[in-house]
């Protein structure tokens, strides 16, 4: 996002934030019900949290620079929307209309019947 930069306003990353944003944009997932103990669970597995937390705070203070404290921004290249309450944000979603990467190849398409014109037949 060109429009942050060291003087941009920050938010502050929730344990849950940095947990759905692992989850939803890292693919790392923990086994727990608790953020706090998932959070240390991510960084046992070597996920650099301090990162995570500098990218949602500063994708937060791009929603803070407009003069709200609350909202949502969908950040690029991310395409994840973050949800800012309060100035801080709360948790990490999937896009609005994002849609799921396919899990099979589809198969080919069955060639269609040609029309006598296509065929060359007609004179």
């Amino acid at each position: 996002m060109s429009n942050i930069s060291q003087h941009s306003p920050k938010a502050r990353a929730t344990d849950h934030a940095v947990r759905r944003y692992a989850e939803r944009h890292l693919g790392v997932t923990v086994e727990t019900e608790d953020d706090r103990v998932a959070v240390n669970l991510l960084r046992a597995k070597g996920v650099d949290l301090a990162r995570i937390r500098a990218r949602i705070a500063d994708i937060g203070g791009v929603i803070m620079s407009t003069g709200r404290t609350s909202g949502d921004c969908i950040a690029f290249p991310e395409a994840l929307r973050f949800r800012l309450v309060d100035g801080k944000v709360v948790t990490v979603m999937a896009r609005i209309g994002a849609k799921p990467p396919l899990l099979a190849t589809p198969a080919p398409a069955e060639p269609r019947k040609r029309s006598v014109l296509e065929l060359g037949g007609a004179a």
